[in-house]
């Protein structure tokens, strides 16, 4: 999605479709954006979104950015590590900022491996520091069988002709 200048904006387990393979597929659009590369979408006044998946620029100033997906996508490895826990297990939602303003993160979950905790970590430091090129670059320095470079088809695609124009309809054929 970073690559086409998209903003989710709900990036959490309850959203992904584990199809054939393994192959993970991302659901529910409703919250996703076209934002121009680099640049961020402030969601209006009493905009409702996933707290505990929100990257703090996002609970504070209602400010998203592609960076924001990134943030969301270190809380969606926590996810799979616990097998779809809930994160910040037993804190309330109005405590969550108070946390990560403290720079509290959530501990490394039951049997994850170090390697996997750290790199969850680097996804869920502040906004200037979260890039997905270090997901690319841990994966190659990991399990290089795991990163394989694939070329995303930027022509005719039904999720960015949605996003550019909600009352498009989606041929679910297209996108699956």
């Amino acid at each position: 999605l970073q690559c086409f200048s998209s903003l989710y904006s709900d990036l959490a387990a309850r959203n992904c479709l584990v199809g054939t393979q393994h192959t993970i597929k991302v659901a529910d659009f409703g919250l996703a954006r076209c934002i121009e590369r680099d640049l961020t979408y402030r969601a209006h006044e009493g905009a409702k979104f996933p707290i505990k998946w929100t990257a703090p620029e996002g609970l504070v100033y209602n400010l998203f950015s592609t960076k924001s997906d990134v943030w969301a996508f270190g809380i969606l490895l926590w996810e799979i590590a616990t097998y779809g826990k809930t994160p910040y297990p037993g804190v309330e939602l109005q405590d969550v900022y108070v946390l990560l303003e403290r720079g509290t993160r959530m501990l490394c979950p039951e049997g994850c491996p170090e390697p996997v905790y750290e790199l969850m970590l680097q996804f869920v430091q502040p906004i200037t520091s979260n890039t997905i090129s270090r997901f690319r670059l841990w994966l190659s320095e990991h399990d290089p069988s795991l990163f394989r470079k694939r070329q995303l088809k930027t022509t005719n695609s039904s999720i960015l002709t949605y996003l550019k124009n909600p009352g498009h309809q989606v041929d679910l054929n297209e996108v699956f």
